[in-house]
């Protein structure tokens, strides 16, 4: 939700590379739902945990 809200790009939110801020002539920019990501954080979560 925050990436849709204030435009930010998802490997940026994740990662802190890349750009910041989406890039809406991008066509490699892959657009997730707010599911989809809650998941990977979950999942990021857990490795950062182990």
């Amino acid at each position: 939700m925050l990436n849709t809200y204030y435009q930010v790009s998802i490997d940026w939110l994740l990662t802190g590379k890349g750009n910041m801020f989406m890039d809406d002539t991008s066509e490699t920019e892959q657009k997730i739902t707010s599911q989809e990501l809650a998941e990977e954080l979950k999942v990021l979560i857990t490795r950062l945990e182990d």
